[in-house]
């Protein structure tokens, strides 16, 4: 993934890849019993407390972190909170279903935290999540059952996939279709570089052009159901984008191998509480995106990480020990820099917008501006922050600067304001179109138009507001 990093590089993007590296190192080492015990109940833990933080959202004593969805525990979406949460719900039943016998108190225990766990699943209804966590469990319960009835299990279990994917479809289809749609842009992605793909990060950049091109000469109804997107809704899909073939055959020998190790423990009287979870959320990664939520994706390694409990009989020559000592130390000195530095540029920031110091340039030649520009957030914090001063000449560059990160709408209406502001007509009308062709179904773009060419052009302005009243918007 560093090899085939896109350009500009994301500060941010590469240091994560390195954490996995580190966090995939680091727990493979110590595959202890009693390690792995504290994983376990660190994963019960968390995803119960999540649980009960989403069922406090339900009952509308705590807000949720989303204008849309009443439920998202601490996430921003309810599907990687389902995701999550479907982890420890596999784990827990799992645990209760497993031949070795457990305490009493410790089966009441797991049966209130799997009863909570089922709660928040419940509130957070996500079709995948349940899908992934119907998979998972009847993996482990035809492995069980495998010698008794195989056959008739087998034709039950197909009977009531079709009959729940039928079920799940007619919940939402505009859902099911949105996804459909994505997926068959990005089809077009994938065959543009279908070896190596875009680059890692390359996502972001390249779907809105494509969602563009491929909805130019399609249907008004679905012109107007084009989004804002930047994830695949499926990490195949997203893999394939990124990555190419090459990129996705690594990840499937990877994660092959991964289940393999997992597999061969539980087959050989291992409780499985490491490997249904992530059959689970393999699954789930098929219809969402778990892996582009930081949260999930480090737990997905850890947990394959010290699952498979082989991992403290392999040993390394010392001198590959003391590179990997001396490469973790540069790695979490890295971090210390870039926690520094961001702390550094929020500070600025924050003075900036009390008019306390100057503007954070991007021309400037310190360390400091040099990672701001490597870094899509702080570029869209500082992006607002001096259009909020005033500073719209540097606005311009801060957000043509971040264009090159995140292709959206927003950011090309945010660049089109600016250009108005600075009296740029013709290059803001431009950007505003671009935002237009990119989501028909939205009507500000045209509206911000009508603003720009009232006074100027008074024809255009007439056209573009029988345009806007006969628009029908995305709902």
């Amino acid at each position: 993934m560093l090899a085939n990093m896109h350009r500009p590089i994301d500060i941010r993007l590469c240091l994560r890849i390195f954490a996995i590296g580190g966090i995939w190192a680091l727990f493979r080492h110590n595959g202890t019993s009693r390690f792995r015990k504290w994983i376990f109940r660190g994963l019960l833990f968390s995803t119960v407390a999540e649980a009960t933080f989403a069922l406090l959202q339900f009952a509308t004593l705590l807000p949720s972190r989303h204008l849309f969805f009443a439920v998202t525990g601490t996430f921003g979406n309810p599907a990687p909170l389902a995701g999550f949460l479907s982890l420890g719900f596999v784990a827990v039943w799992v645990r209760i279903f497993i031949s070795e016998p457990i305490a009493m108190w410790e089966k009441r225990l797991l049966l209130v935290c799997g009863a909570i766990l089922f709660g928040g699943l419940l509130v957070a209804d996500s079709r995948a999540a349940w899908t992934g966590i119907g998979v998972s469990l009847f993996v482990f319960h035809f492995h069980k059952n495998i010698k008794r009835a195989p056959i008739p299990m087998f034709l039950c279990a197909v009977c009531l996939s079709a009959v729940i994917m039928s079920v799940f479809y007619v919940h939402r289809p505009d859902s099911v279709v949105a996804r459909l749609r994505v997926w068959n842009v990005c089809t077009d992605m994938v065959s543009n570089h279908p070896l190596t793909g875009g680059g890692c990060g390359s996502f972001n950049i390249e779907y809105m052009s494509a969602q563009t091109n491929a909805i130019s000469d399609a249907p008004d109804e679905i012109r107007r159901a084009a989004d804002d997107v930047n994830v695949a809704f499926n990490e195949t899909v997203g893999i394939l984008c990124e990555q190419g073939i090459v990129g996705f055959l690594f990840a499937i020998i990877f994660i092959s191998l991964a289940l393999r190790g997992l597999w061969r423990e539980f087959i050989n009287g291992g409780n499985g509480v490491y490997l249904f979870p992530i059959i689970a959320l393999l699954v789930f990664a098929q219809f969402s995106y778990p892996f582009s939520v930081w949260e999930i994706c480090i737990l997905f390694f850890i947990l394959a990480a010290t699952g498979y409990e082989g991992g403290q009989e392999f040993t390394v020559p010392l001198f590959v020990k003391n590179t990997i000592v001396a490469f973790c130390f540069v790695i979490g000195l890295c971090f210390c820099i870039d926690f520094s530095l961001r702390l550094s540029a929020y500070n600025r920031l924050e003075k900036y917008c009390r008019l306390n110091t100057t503007p954070l340039s991007l021309e400037e030649s310190s360390l400091l501006s040099c990672f701001s520009r490597h870094d899509p957030a702080i570029l869209a914090y500082n992006a607002k922050a001096q259009i909020m001063t005033g500073d719209t000449e540097e606005a311009v560059c801060t957000i043509n600067r971040l264009l090159q990160y995140r292709n959206e709408t927003r950011h090309y209406m945010a660049l089109g304001d600016a250009y108005a502001e600075i009296g740029k007509i013709d290059i803001a009308d431009s950007c505003y179109l671009v935002a237009a062709k990119m989501r028909p179904g939205l009507l500000e773009p045209n509206f911000a138009r009508f603003s720009l060419w009232q006074a100027k052009d008074p024809r255009l302005a007439y056209s573009l507001a029988m345009s806007i009243s006969k628009a029908i918007p995305k709902i």
